[in-house]
């Protein structure tokens, strides 16, 4: 989520957003379930928050806690963008969880064809790219 300054100036096309994976690498390297980034940059005055949240619940969790501590820093949720709303609506992280473990099952390769089969049904609904031969 990106914020405009205390003032309410405009978003800078020329602000760099911290990406989710930096967020997601904390995570993981600290094995922590949910991580919250806040930036300032004194070029834009922007606030420039990332969240990130390994399961559905910690996904919504981070960015209420995100909103949160944007709020206390004087930015203005109003004007944000956001790139991936988990918290407003639960059940796009719940989505994107079981399509990311219907991919790691079926390149497990080890279920039985009919299981295989109804997974791959399940991602080409969703839009998703199938397994690779």
């Amino acid at each position: 989520m990106e914020m405009p300054d205390r003032k309410g100036g405009g978003v800078s096309k020329g602000a760099r957003n911290i990406p989710v994976s930096v967020a997601k690498g904390i995570a993981e390297d600290f094995q922590k379930s949910q991580v919250i980034i806040i930036a300032f940059d004194p070029v834009s005055s922007l606030i420039h928050v990332a969240t990130y949240g390994k399961e559905p619940f910690d996904k919504e969790n981070a960015a209420a806690a995100g909103e949160i501590c944007t709020k206390a820093l004087g930015g203005d949720l109003s004007k944000k963008q956001t790139f991936e709303d988990y918290h407003s609506d639960y059940d796009a992280a719940t989505f994107k969880a079981s399509i990311e473990l219907f991919k790691l099952l079926i390149g497990r390769n080890d279920g039985s064809p009919w299981a295989t089969q109804q997974m791959e049904k399940i991602l080409k609904a969703a839009g998703q790219p199938l397994r690779q031969a």
